[in-house]
């Protein structure tokens, strides 16, 4: 959550022995750590793990991949949760676009991305896609 990560940079703000913070996140944590640091000036550096560029594409690829449905189904049942979520806690899915947000910042990141054969979720392709033009 996003108090929780505000209160832990909050008390490492604290010590004045710490002039920095680097985070690490993998999969759904990169995309936070990558969300977060661009907000927050005090992230100096990211270390980003299997990282995905767009949650409405995530979950579209995933849907093609594991089921035989057609995209505009697909794309109908991201909608359903997207409204679901927006109107319970005012949060917009749609919104969650970690490759804009890797545009907006200006750290070192180190992205590592997976070609195992055995991670469906976590493909290499989709964590290169943060860092590619359009």
């Amino acid at each position: 959550s996003d108090v929780y990560k505000r209160q832990v940079v909050a008390y490492l703000r604290q010590d004045s022995q710490i002039t920095q913070v680097g985070i690490w996140g993998r999969s759904m944590g990169a995309v936070t750590a990558l969300l977060y640091a661009e907000q927050d000036p005090f992230i100096c550096a990211l270390v980003l793990d299997s990282p995905f560029s767009n949650l409405k594409e995530l979950a579209t690829e995933i849907g093609k991949e594991n089921a035989t449905l057609p995209s505009v189904v697909i794309a109908g049942g991201f909608d359903i949760i997207r409204n679901s979520i927006q109107t319970r806690i005012g949060a917009d899915l749609s919104l969650l676009n970690p490759k804009n947000a890797a545009g907006a910042i200006n750290i070192p990141c180190l992205l590592y991305t997976s070609d195992a054969a055995d991670d469906l979720l976590c493909v290499d392709s989709r964590g290169r896609r943060i860092i590619q033009k359009k």
